[in-house]
């Protein structure tokens, strides 16, 4: 597998004059149907080599190993940032920020053996790297609400779900390994009859 410098960046803009339409009870198996899906995007995520690798192979074991090089890409890229950031608050940082995904980031509870400074431009350099996102405060106290934003207050989002799955609880790990086998099993079922 050749892993290439660049990566190219698309930017998909929604409209956004739909309309709702009232719930409709949908029937169970329509039902079940979105929850598997769902269930399978948030194991493999939207990377789309993740992705295409499942695709083809159907194997889920597969996109998890995609998502273990990706992984490894990153960590060895933390070298480049050596005149910024030290590689290993660069990696505590990274991992601290999935296991705090959609809770208030405090730059002391990241990890332990660097300063908050030190925190704070590794989490900048992140940002800029679009690995995290910062996602401040806002208080709907007028329009616009970046107005309001926080700078101090803020939660994090990761580039990917399945990224950051994976920073989570690699899936090297006996819990991970037992829920992919279930999954797996399942996926060789459904094959099966197909």
């Amino acid at each position: 597998m050749q892993w290439l410098s660049r990566i190219k960046l698309l930017f998909v803009y929604l409209p956004c004059n739909f309309k709702l339409s009232p719930a409709i009870r949908q029937p169970d198996t329509i039902h079940n149907m979105l929850l598997e899906e769902l269930r399978r995007y948030l194991f493999i995520g939207g990377m789309p080599e993740c992705v295409n690798t499942f695709v083809q192979t159907g194997k889920i074991r597969d996109a998890f190993e995609v998502q273990a090089d990706l992984v490894t890409t990153f960590r060895q890229d933390f070298s480049k940032y050596a005149p910024y950031s030290d590689a290993r608050c660069l990696n505590s940082v990274l991992t601290a920020t999935a296991k705090h995904v959609g809770r208030q980031i405090k730059y002391s509870e990241l990890a332990e053996g660097f300063t908050n400074p030190t925190f704070k431009k590794t989490f900048d350099l992140l940002s800029l790297a679009q690995v995290i996102r910062k996602v401040p405060a806002t208080f709907p106290a007028g329009l616009p609400l970046g107005a309001a934003a926080s700078e101090r207050k803020f939660k994090a989002l990761m580039l990917d779900v399945g990224l950051m799955q994976h920073f989570i609880m690699p899936f090297t790990s006996v819990v991970w390994i037992s829920r992919v086998i279930a999954y797996s099993l399942q996926d060789i079922s459904k094959n099966k009859s197909r």
